[in-house]
């Protein structure tokens, strides 16, 4: 019997040990695989930064294709916003201090993600909207087009992500998408953008794949915001792009 357990230990312990290996081996591949994933990470935001270095060069031009559209589209969006903002102004409706109210407040109603108010955004739901609206209802291609501060707040988004609220954090993040910071990578270069056209692809939130174009809005030379368009690009313009 001793002889039995010394054998079956000796057996456990070659097992053990060629478990270990195996273990160990696992553990370096998996080693190697996050170390490529990393470098795949880095080549892949680089080669976007190229791509919308790209784009953005482009953009200054008409090139023939859907992008063009959507750039004509982006340019009467921001100039509209921009008229409606001055006359606001001159008439006095509202003030230059109330567009800067950065001093966002607690929606009334408890949200994931949570929601704000601002000085501005009833300003944005009434005067803002219908130059929002005029847009992304002449294009089934165009899925969002909106204005955001220099924060990534949107205070007025498309009246078809303003369903009423459920409780439903779910459905509710599809649904009512208005007054929200939208701080992720995209809305925040978008945010931060002060120069002319940003062109970005990205996922969004929802899980579809979009093109978003931006310009950056300026009050009485100060840089506010700007206009984004979120848009489905049909693959031959990408191609021909």
């Amino acid at each position: 019997m001793i002889d039995q357990i010394a054998v079956a230990s000796e057996e456990q312990s070659a097992t053990t040990g060629e478990i270990a290996g195996k273990i160990h081996h696992v553990s370096e591949v998996a080693s190697e695989t996050n170390a490529m994933m990393q470098k795949s990470a880095e080549a892949f935001s680089q080669f976007s930064q190229v791509v919308e270095q790209i784009y953005g060069t482009v953009g200054k031009f008409s090139v023939g294709n859907y992008h063009d559209q959507i750039k004509a589209y982006a340019k009467e969006l921001h100039d509209g916003v921009q008229q409606v903002i001055a006359e606001a102004l001159q008439r006095g409706s509202i003030s230059e201090a109330d567009l800067f109210d950065r001093a966002y407040k607690p929606y009334p109603q408890k949200t994931e993600p949570p929601k704000f108010t601002t000085r501005f955004d009833s300003f944005f739901d009434r005067a803002v909207s219908p130059l929002q609206e005029s847009i992304v209802n002449r294009d089934s291609n165009v899925l969002y087009a909106i204005c955001f501060d220099d924060k990534a707040y949107v205070p007025t988004h498309n009246q078809r992500y303003c369903k009423p609220l459920t409780g439903n954090p779910e459905l509710d993040r599809n649904n009512n998408r208005t007054k929200r910071i939208f701080s992720d990578h995209t809305g925040s270069r978008c945010a931060s953008n002060l120069e002319g056209i940003l062109l970005q692809t990205y996922r969004r939130d929802t899980g579809e794949i979009l093109n978003d174009i931006s310009l950056p809005i300026y009050i009485n030379g100060r840089h506010w915001g700007g206009i984004r368009i979120g848009y489905k690009a049909p693959c031959s313009s990408v191609v021909n792009l």
